[in-house]
């Protein structure tokens, strides 16, 4: 491959990261409108809506970096901007794994598996909040975006919001001033143990998966080496 063709297939790449950026930021706003115009408010105490305005916020950043790159080639993109939008992606995989894995199934009972499973993943705001934008910036972040960065520090920040949500939430509701708002988390409701066991699974979890998305970004996009300084993009 010559240097031109490899240059002009760079900026295809770019060119595509920057409009699935875009298409993310747009799909976001429509699920969290749907939100508001379902429920009257945006109720922040859930880790869905939490996890998705972080995502609009990281893919408008990146945006604007993708742009300036594009522009001028020679820009970098700040290390901050590439852990923030890690962890933005960290956080909707996280919630779209607990809408798989637990919260599909805790409704099994009352509704069966298909009305769970639409019910869950196919029913207003929830199809962009829990299955086109945690799918689109999973394919975005590893296919096409190529960040440099990794390492137990990077990885920590990648958790980072999840574990904050987590601490959260459990103090709000030891303190009553949050029921919930997932079934997990009422502590009032279920034995101690259970709310300790929820709380490792779904923070053990979250390591896990964020180990398994920087293993995935290092050897897809052929990363070999972790930078402290900036990422090209």
């Amino acid at each position: 491959m010559t240097t031109e063709n490899a240059s002009n297939l760079e900026k295809l790449r770019l060119k595509y990261a920057l409009i699935l950026n875009l298409i993310i930021c747009v799909l976001e706003v429509v699920g969290l409108a749907l939100a508001v115009k379902r429920d009257g408010v945006l109720h922040i105490d859930y880790y869905t809506q939490q996890s998705n305005i972080l995502s609009f916020v990281a893919c408008a950043v990146m945006a604007y970096y993708l742009w300036c790159k594009l522009q001028r080639p020679k820009t970098t993109v700040p290390h901050w901007a590439v852990l923030l939008k890690y962890a933005s992606v960290v956080s909707l995989t996280i919630t779209l794994l607990v809408v798989l894995f637990i919260l599909i199934p805790m409704a099994v009972p009352a509704m069966g598996f298909w009305g769970a499973a639409g019910s869950m993943l196919l029913s207003t705001s929830m199809t962009y909040t829990h299955t086109l934008c945690p799918i689109l910036a999973l394919v975005l972040f590893l296919y096409f975006e190529r960040h440099e960065f990794g390492g137990h520090k990077d990885v920590l920040w990648g958790l980072a919001p999840t574990g904050f949500y987590t601490v959260l939430a459990l103090l709000m509701n030891i303190l009553k001033w949050w029921h919930g708002p997932y079934p997990f988390l009422f502590i009032y409701e279920q034995p101690l143990w259970q709310t300790i066991g929820y709380a490792i699974v779904i923070l053990g979890g979250g390591i896990g998966i964020a180990k398994c998305l920087e293993l995935i970004n290092r050897k897809i996009g052929g990363n070999k080496k972790t930078r402290r300084s900036g990422s090209q993009d």
